[in-house]
């Protein structure tokens, strides 16, 4: 957070505090953090207010799917793998688990992240999480071969 605090007010920094926030677990923090973020389509705000609400909210799978499509389109890999650990907390294992995949896939070889990020925990030992453990294993690996 000294890090985030040294860019305070940008839309970088807000929208890496909500995300801070809610690895924290300090959702009620979390939930102002979110409405201080842009409304930019890239930074997934829809998507963390929706996670984020006390009620369900019947769009949550519209808004997954949209941030699935915008996500695979970028080329940065930490992308896919932030968005799925967002995902990953908002009960949508599937599409997390295909997006940190693709991160992996894609040479983001964050096993250490993997094994402690506390949105994983709704996937965190089932079999196809540790098939992205491994993967990432190997990934990290074969850059450290090169």
């Amino acid at each position: 957070m000294d890090f985030i605090r040294l860019d305070a007010g940008s839309e970088w920094s807000n929208r890496t505090t909500s995300f801070n926030l809610l690895r924290e677990g300090k959702l009620e923090e979390a939930r102002q953090a979110v409405k201080k973020m842009a409304d930019t389509p890239g930074w997934h705000r829809d998507l963390l207010e929706a996670c984020l609400s006390t009620r369900p909210d019947e769009g949550l799978d519209k808004i997954v799917a949209q941030t699935e499509a915008m996500v695979r389109a970028q080329r940065d890999p930490e992308a896919w793998y932030e968005q799925g650990s967002i995902l990953s907390y908002c009960g949508k294992e599937d599409v997390a688990l295909r997006l940190i995949g693709g991160a992996i896939a894609h040479n983001y070889c964050a096993t250490a992240a993997l094994k402690a990020d506390p949105l994983l925990v709704r996937i965190r030992g089932t079999p196809e999480f540790n098939q992205l453990v491994s993967a990432s294993a190997d990934c990290q690996k074969r850059f450290l071969a090169q």
